[in-house]
């Protein structure tokens, strides 16, 4: 059991570790001169990764401290944004005359709704639903 228990302190950690350095590399990536749209896009790429694992760690470092059920809406998962931000940045590599527009933040819109769905009552609601479920079909074969 004790072993199962560094596992996990350690693994939180290397997630930690990773997330901190993904973010930093996001942020070199913005700021590096001159400013392409690659850089931003690959930079948005790497923050959403992070974000992945921040996640994880987060919901270890709850767990462990027995208080997941207090902060189980301040998950942030933004995987939506990883699509976009993957083609537009091959956009602008291949293609030197790309320019963002307006009209190209439209595929984004799944990564906002997402983002305003999770924080809703309905998805903690639905997931509880969700958990409950499964809790009885694993009762059933147990």
């Amino acid at each position: 059991m004790a072993d199962y228990v560094n596992t996990r302190s350690s693994l939180k950690h290397d997630y930690s570790c990773f997330a901190l350095q993904a973010i930093v590399l996001s942020l070199l990536l913005v700021g590096k001169k001159p400013r392409k749209q690659s850089n931003v896009f690959l930079s948005l790429i790497v923050f959403f990764f992070a974000l992945i694992a921040l996640n994880i760690a987060w919901i270890n470092i709850l767990l462990g401290w027995d208080l997941f059920h207090v902060f189980r809406c301040t998950q942030l998962e933004l995987m939506f944004g990883i699509g976009p931000a993957l083609y537009f940045n091959t956009k602008s590599i291949t293609d030197p005359t790309f320019r963002f527009s307006k009209r190209d933040y439209l595929h984004f819109l799944l990564l906002v709704l997402a983002f305003f769905f999770y924080r809703t009552a309905y998805y903690r609601l639905l997931r509880m639903a969700c958990t409950n479920r499964h809790s009885t079909l694993v009762r059933l074969f147990i």
